[in-house]
């Protein structure tokens, strides 16, 4: 049973990888962007690794998430939901590469 968001996004890493998590269309791209659950869950990750890296004492703050509706904001909701909680497990972001955490969490994506 998943009861905490940490659960959830590494559920859905696991399990549903190859799987199509969101779609959306790029008008600048021209067409339909699929993001599977193993990228999703993959940006998540480099976006809550950014938050950690600028602010180490994230924990139980309270962050004010400002954009505009779209697969950016979801991946930011989650990562503040993952680096606020208090009950996360701390050791999840050795899975992490930690190149990539102070960057943009889309860097390393075309």
């Amino acid at each position: 049973m998943i009861t905490t968001v940490y659960q959830l996004v590494n559920n859905m890493e696991a399990n549903y990888a190859g799987k199509v998590a969101i779609q959306y269309y790029d008008e600048a791209k021209g067409g339909v962007v699929s993001i599977r659950y193993g990228q999703y869950a993959q940006d998540i990750r480099r976006a809550a690794g950014l938050l950690l890296h600028r602010d180490p004492d994230i924990r139980g703050k309270k962050v004010c998430l400002l954009a505009r509706n779209g697969y950016d904001f979801l991946v930011n909701m989650f990562s503040v939901l993952l680096t606020t909680r208090s009950s996360m497990s701390w050791t999840w972001w050795n899975r992490s590469t930690s190149s990539t955490t102070a960057s943009s969490p889309h860097a390393s994506r075309p």
